[in-house]
């Protein structure tokens, strides 16, 4: 049986009060809290109980999961029957039976359906760890890309490329190099002992810039053939993916996912601030490795699997905070919200009247400044 829970009547007065000096310490440094306080409506929850199992659910949550995931399977439809040799949801299974029978089972077992499925998993990951790092960071724009991650797993999978590895060591040195940025980024962010949030922000930004020109020099003195495969490869793209890469990118996110939710508590703690986690009894720098690790392994997987791909980590966990109004790291709807940001993209990449098929890295672009332009047209009004 299911029924709404109310909350005690001083829940909403209480919430507000927590999150005081949040404002107020933001309004010192001219920053914007991640989210909205919680609100007694957005608050709610139903409990539910099956049996000897009982839980509790926000259906707000619910919504806002249920939008996001219908929005990916719409652009999966989409997607899967796009050009001439496109195949319909009906279709699929008499398809996928014989994928061998025709040129439409082909191109929709052979083609289609691994870049629908890289692009979900790898926007899946991309929008969960831009969660866990604006979490820890405590600031929106504490993406994997601007605290230089992105850049570190780049830099490392292009230099296996141009050295000639093969894939599997392409992804171990993007793992490799996404890992150095992550500990050099923490070493120069470290005052007096703690973790400064904003130092964090500008060490990532200058790791970032000096591995973009690391990378760029390693481009210039390459091969041309190679140095063009490598160049293409960092604009982002899901272009001839095949199920390897798809079943890469889905292992690398049905290990990470869990692990988060298994950590969620510390690290919705965390995003409250060191103080109030200590006082909930979180080690907070253990805290903040282990999601740390488990954020660079899910960029570093993206990376490797669809090249550095922008925006989509910043744009999913902010698009989330705002639908639910609740502080914290909204890890899984943040992954289904990167999940239709990515697809959405390569569908609206692949519907623009050009010859070729053009990156999803460079629709995301758009996207991100587009968005980021609106953010700030809004702001300069108030």
């Amino acid at each position: 049986m299911t029924r709404p829970v109310a909350g005690p009547p001083g829940q909403a007065t209480a919430a507000a009060e927590a999150t005081s000096p949040e404002r107020e310490s933001a309004a010192g440094t001219g920053r914007e809290p991640l989210a909205p306080p919680v609100t007694s409506a957005r608050a709610a929850v139903w409990r539910w109980r099956i049996g000897p199992i009982r839980g509790l659910l926000r259906p707000r949550v619910l919504a806002v999961l249920t939008a996001a995931l219908a929005v990916v399977a719409l652009a999966a439809v989409i997607a899967l029957g796009h050009g001439p040799n496109g195949a319909g949801v009906v279709q699929l299974p008499a398809l996928l039976a014989d994928p061998d029978g025709s040129v439409q089972a082909r191109v929709a077992a052979g083609i289609r359906l691994p870049r629908i499925v890289t692009a979900i998993a790898v926007g899946a990951l991309l929008g969960a760890a831009g969660a866990v790092t604006q979490s820890l960071t405590r600031n929106a724009l504490g993406s994997p890309e601007i605290l230089g991650l992105t850049a570190g797993s780049s830099t490392g999978a292009v230099a296996a490329l141009i050295l000639g590895a093969d894939p599997l060591l392409v992804g171990v040195s993007a793992c490799l190099g996404g890992a150095g940025t992550a500990a050099l980024v923490l070493v120069l962010a470290r005052r007096h002992g703690t973790l400064d949030p904003s130092a964090l922000i500008l060490s990532g930004i200058g790791a970032g810039a000096l591995l973009q020109g690391a990378t760029a020099a390693m481009l210039v003195r390459a091969h041309p053939e190679t140095a063009l495969v490598a160049q293409i490869w960092l604009v982002g793209s899901v272009n001839a993916r095949t199920w390897t890469h798809a079943a890469v990118a889905a292992g690398a996110l049905a290990v990470t996912i869990p692990l988060l939710l298994l950590g969620v508590r510390h690290l919705d703690a965390l995003d409250a601030g060191d103080e109030h986690a200590r006082q909930l009894g979180v080690r907070v720098d253990q805290a903040r490795a282990c999601m740390g690790i488990v954020a660079v392994l899910m960029t570093s997987v993206a990376v490797a699997v669809a090249g550095p791909i922008g925006f989509v980590s910043l744009i999913a966990p902010q698009v989330a905070r705002r639908l639910l109004g609740l502080p914290g790291a909204s890890v899984v709807t943040s992954a289904a919200i990167g999940s239709g940001l990515l697809l959405g993209g390569d569908v609206a990449a692949l519907a623009l009247p050009v010859a070729g098929s053009t990156p999803v890295g460079a629709t995301t672009g758009v996207l991100g400044g587009l968005y980021l332009l609106v953010l700030l047209r809004k702001g300069a009004r108030r």
